[in-house]
């Protein structure tokens, strides 16, 4: 489930650098290098983030693409970042020299700080994408998909934020009627509302999740399942299968849902990795695929979630990348375009302040613009086996 609870006097107490107290801290030095060997002339993109100002250190032969934040040459291959507000994140894009090598760059981060593991003083950079500039003969993935009637199957109120970009595109300008299901009220999540849930944490997310379908103009279906049942999906699908009288009930449920709506494109998690490893997220993900391949030929197109979402110890905003390096079968929506005097990212804050108890839309709010998109795989693509997709425990 996407929770984040921002508790600013603690940030204070963690934080390593002892900046968001306002304590001067020394120099750390970080290095952040890429795959074991580049091709050569490709792409890569990372991302840093942090607080106040960083300087980076790059080899001679990399070429900076661009950077999502500006920056200044302090000298040759030497990057000069911020000062910029708590929590920024920046995204630098090299290319690989011709020939292929490995990869490693040194930074320099000044005593203003920036947000640290906690566990070793090296600041969180992480490899997110690898774009190559010449692909060849390689398959392109899909088209975004697009039908009259759009379906969302999540496990808990909130779980559509991701989608929302998609749908509400399609939704709000009425070229799709939408409905968004979810398995479970979210009962036993977490509350972030200073006077608390009342009369219960259920009570309040399905009405939340209510707000949230109408903020796209989408039908909500709330289920009644147990939330949190188990700490695998094979646990949960056993608990949610005797809640239902059996997991040909819970099937069928979804089948019925899909022939009322005329389905025609359905999406939900992947249920190799559910986005966050969240086991209800890999169940929901698991049983509608099932629904899905049992309706036939009558079956709606089905569209899986390949986002994964990370909120790195101490950082303010989610990091958002692909579920694997698979440019070739992920299908990449740009939720920076325009709709209207809008943007489609818009839908999902908007989505995300539909949900208080949950306290996500700020964090959603200030996610860096490269770092806004939506990420779906065609279920003709899906190898359950795939090393890549396996991001979690059975």
């Amino acid at each position: 489930m996407l929770r984040y609870v921002l508790v600013s006097m603690l940030a204070c107490l963690l934080s390593v650098t002892g900046w968001a107290c306002g304590i001067p801290t020394p120099d750390y030095r970080v290095t952040f290098s890429g795959p074991d060997v580049v091709k050569a002339g490709e792409d890569y993109s990372y991302f840093l983030g942090g607080t106040g100002a960083l300087t980076l250190t790059i080899p001679a032969d990399l070429t900076v693409v661009r950077a999502s934040m500006p920056f200044a040459q302090a000298g040759p291959g030497v990057l000069a970042f911020g000062p910029y507000p708590p929590g920024f994140i920046v995204e630098i894009v090299v290319r690989a020299p011709l020939q292929a090598r490995l990869i490693t760059a040194v930074g320099q981060i000044n005593p203003q700080g920036a947000e640290l593991n906690p566990a070793n003083n090296v600041a969180r950079i992480q490899t997110i994408v690898r774009l190559p500039r010449n692909r060849g003969a390689v398959p392109m993935p899909p088209r975004p998909p697009q039908g009259a009637s759009l379906v969302w199957v999540g496990a808990h109120p909130d779980d559509e934020i991701l989608i929302a970009g998609l749908m509400g595109r399609d939704c709000v300008d009425g070229a799709a009627t939408c409905t968004l299901v979810t398995a479970t009220r979210g009962e036993k999540g977490e509350c972030s509302l200073s006077g608390g849930c009342l009369p219960d944490l259920g009570t309040v997310r399905e009405a939340e999740f209510r707000d949230a379908a109408a903020v796209i103009h989408a039908e909500a279906r709330v289920g009644d399942l147990p939330d949190g049942s188990g700490g695998s999906p094979a646990v949960v699908l056993q608990q949610w299968s005797a809640a239902a009288g059996g997991r040909q009930n819970l099937v069928d449920t979804l089948i019925a849902i899909f022939r009322a709506r005329s389905a025609d494109v359905v999406f939900t998690f992947d249920p190799r990795h559910g986005s966050t490893c969240h086991p209800d997220h890999r169940a929901v993900g698991e049983l509608t695929a099932e629904a899905v391949a049992a309706m036939g030929a009558d079956a709606p197109q089905l569209w899986l979630l390949e986002d994964v979402v990370e909120f790195p110890p101490g950082w303010s905003i989610p990091i958002i990348i692909p579920a694997a390096d698979d440019p070739a079968s992920i299908t990449s929506v740009d939720l920076n375009a325009s709709f209207g005097s809008a943007k489609l990212w818009d839908f999902v804050v908007n989505v995300a302040k539909a949900h208080p108890s949950q306290n996500l839309a700020g964090a959603f709010a200030n996610v860096a613009a490269p770092d806004r998109r939506l990420f779906l795989l065609a279920p003709w693509r899906l190898d359950p086996a795939d090393p890549r997709y396996l991001k979690c425990g059975p």
